[in-house]
């Protein structure tokens, strides 16, 4: 009797311990909104009675998610539907685009610091106030199955996406941070070479129209920047858990009621990993995903934003 009495206590245990990063990952969550929360308060943001009830649902829901984890074999059963429910709906709320609330009316609201290290500063302002770290660090912490990953987090990042808005925001709309931004779009064309010679092409494809041809005054690729960086901020963390989850194909699953949509999953859950190289060597990963993958991200996004005029140009 009390040898059983100690086995369950045991596993009841290791049960607990199951979902520790996860339990960890959502105090971590309620705690950094609460920074935020109080922040945004002190520094004169004055946040809306709608902002503020906002603001208690991000905090609230990793407190309710690290308090479902102590559960185990309930959470268990729920997370795969929850977490991505949970993350839709809260991404969805206004407060997670704005560019001057939250996050961003916090980190984008001062002009932009001078020098390679005001550069580097500047740079973690915007991806801290675009939620883009912590975004990526929830995808990883909250592990799921790789094609349901994949498609949380991608709706995640569209929903939270709001280039226009963060570029007229003081720090990306200051002309330094436009040269800067100028100065990354040109780098980046610049790496277009090599997906474009794997593809065949003789020569890679004429830049952008100059402002004076598109009939503008001044060349602003800020939009372009960013839509980059959102688009490899959403790809980078499903290229990680594809490499860590790395294992031997699994069998086919055989077939049965249910047998054409187990088909689809592990077809969709191989395809992911084969594209990701996760059968590569650590090596020959990097090399793919900084000489091809990123670059090849840059054209499909450069010729999707620039395909007109923003606003910036015509002023």
């Amino acid at each position: 009797m009390l040898a059983s009495t100690r086995l369950r206590a045991v596993g009841a245990a290791a049960a607990r311990r199951e979902f520790a990063v996860e339990r960890a990952g959502g105090l971590l969550n309620a705690l950094a909104n609460v920074v935020l929360w109080a922040r945004a308060a002190h520094e004169g943001l004055a946040p809306t009675a709608l902002e503020h009830v906002q603001h208690a649902a991000l905090t609230g829901t990793g407190l309710l998610l690290a308090w479902l984890s102590l559960r185990p074999e309930s959470y268990r059963r729920q997370r795969l539907a929850l977490i991505p429910a949970l993350r839709l709906l809260l991404m969805s709320m206004p407060i997670a685009r704005s560019a001057t609330a939250y996050a961003a009316g916090l980190q984008l609201a001062g002009l932009p610091t001078p020098g390679l290290l005001g550069a580097a500063t500047d740079a973690m302002r915007y991806l801290n106030g675009a939620n883009l770290p912590g975004q990526c660090l929830i995808t990883l912490l909250f592990p799921l199955p790789l094609p349901l990953s994949a498609a949380t987090h991608v709706a995640v990042l569209w929903l939270t996406s709001n280039a226009e808005a963060f570029c007229g925001t003081p720090l990306l709309s200051h002309p330094l941070s436009r040269r800067r931004l100028s100065a990354a779009a040109a780098a980046l064309d610049a790496t277009a070479v090599v997906p474009l010679r794997l593809g065949g092409a003789a020569e890679p494809p004429p830049p952008p129209l100059e402002p004076q041809q598109r009939g503008c005054g001044r060349p602003d690729r800020c939009p372009e920047v960013l839509a980059f960086v959102h688009v490899a901020t959403a790809v980078l963390p499903l290229v990680v858990q594809a490499w860590a989850t790395s294992a031997p194909p699994r069998p086919a699953p055989r077939p049965g009621p249910r047998g054409a949509a187990a088909r689809a999953w592990h077809g969709a859950d191989a395809a992911l990993r084969l594209a990701a190289a996760s059968g590569m060597g650590w090596l020959l990963r990097l090399l793919q995903l900084f000489a091809v993958l990123l670059p090849l991200l840059w054209l499909v996004v450069r010729e999707a934003v620039a395909g007109g005029p923003s606003a910036g140009d015509c002023l």
